[in-house]
């Protein structure tokens, strides 16, 4: 006969381990917000439009595209459809974001060196299409490409920063317009910007390594409930169905959840510093 003090250890450990499928998807759904319709991103990107009026024309080709695939398809499917696609472009698109930003740098130099020996500003970025390594040199070969075609350089680096929606682009590109607008020395303000992109990317290199044993903490414990529940639920499943057949379980998941949740977003805040 099963002893009570064992029922109720099962409880606990299966709510425990309920809580991380439920925890997981809410913490995706909000860092997905967070980068898309936080109130810092609108507020950087109001800040951006009031200088760069950011081109967001889509292809025609990629419209049909869109318009075939999710036609006949309810509203809420095609919107459950965007949001995987979402989900599953963001990591490697974060991935390419992330190491632009660490090329950056090192091609803003480029144009200021090249600058300083005399070359105008078109040619420098040619330079840096031909010199810099991938991702970065396809997106300046790009601009460059569309400056040879006639288009504005403002216009170009306009969807440069559209494209590669990144603080150090974005501070890039309004340099260059502001210059050309107003006149200066853009070689030392490129310099500077370098230089200043440098000691941000140091910073935030030596605030990630400080705070890596605090964000390993977090996973570990994240998942502790979950690697729980299914050696509890291996070992017996008929002590986990308590959970979702007992009326009581039912009542310590939904409150386990809630706390579960709390906590994993508490730990986030906590080991995710910004820069």
């Amino acid at each position: 006969m099963m002893s009570y003090s064992n029922l109720d250890f099962t409880r606990w450990a299966g709510l425990v381990a309920a809580f991380v499928a439920v925890v997981m998807t809410l913490e995706g759904l909000y860092l997905l917000w967070r980068s898309t319709r936080s109130a810092e991103v609108l507020r950087l990107q109001r800040r951006l439009q009031a200088l760069l009026p950011v081109v967001q024309a889509r292809p025609v080709l990629a419209q049909s595209i869109s318009a075939t695939a999710t036609a006949g398809l309810p509203r809420w499917l095609e919107g459950l459809k965007r949001w995987l696609w979402s989900w599953l472009t963001a990591w490697p698109r974060q991935r390419r974001l992330v190491v632009m930003a660490q090329q950056l740098p090192d091609a803003i130099d480029l144009i200021s060196r090249a600058m300083r020996a005399g070359h105008a500003f078109t040619v420098a970025v040619q330079m840096v299409a031909q010199e810099a390594s991938e991702p970065l040199a396809s997106e300046f070969r790009r601009v460059h490409e569309q400056i040879s075609l006639g288009q504005s350089p403002d216009q170009a680096f306009t969807e440069f920063a559209a494209r590669v929606p990144t603080d150090d682009v974005r501070f890039f590109t309004i340099a260059v317009r502001l210059q050309r607008e107003t006149g200066g020395n853009l070689a030392e303000v490129l310099g500077n910007l370098a230089a200043l992109i440098r000691s941000r990317l140091r910073l935030l290199g030596k605030v990630r390594v400080l705070s890596a044993e605090g964000r390993l903490s977090a996973k570990v414990l994240a998942g502790m409930p979950v690697a729980t529940g299914a050696l509890i639920y291996a070992a017996r499943p008929d002590l986990m169905a308590l959970l979702w057949t007992d009326p009581l379980g039912l009542i310590l998941l939904k409150a386990c959840a809630v706390l579960f949740v709390l906590g994993v977003l508490w730990m986030w805040r906590i080991a995710h510093i910004r820069v």
